[in-house]
């Protein structure tokens, strides 16, 4: 059985937020999560908003129904590094994969692009730069 996560507040869309009213936000919405069984957390030094982008979009999935006592983890992974926002900012997945190996660089989904370039990491030099 399938249902969406109920949240007694309206969430409005990173681009019309400022970086403030993000932190502000983010500061209500994870502990909102966490009264519902719901672990969401971003990867130590991803940008907030990013992480609230992510949230977002979770929030308007279906999740399949938890037993009582259970707790869903928003961690953005589906096991494919290169897709995920949180790639670059992941203890998992900063690794190459072998596409990367053979190209050179290192392949970041297109969301998460802006923020690697933006941030001191010291993956951005690895960046593929047309990807």
């Amino acid at each position: 059985m399938h249902a969406k996560l109920k949240l007694n507040a309206i969430l409005l869309p990173a681009e019309m937020l400022s970086d403030e009213q993000i932190a502000a936000a983010l500061a209500e919405l994870v502990p909102a999560l966490a009264r519902l069984q719901v672990d969401a957390s971003p990867c130590d030094g991803m940008p907030d908003r990013l992480f609230y982008e992510e949230l977002l979009e979770a929030i308007e999935e279906d999740f399949e129904l938890l037993a009582p006592g259970t707790t869903l983890h928003l961690d953005g992974c589906t096991g494919y590094c290169p897709d995920c926002v949180r790639w670059p900012w992941c203890e998992n997945g900063l690794t190459l994969w072998a596409e990367d190996e053979e190209a050179g660089c290192m392949a970041v989904s297109a969301k998460a692009k802006p923020y690697v370039a933006q941030a001191d990491l010291a993956i951005s030099r690895l960046v593929c730069e047309d990807f």
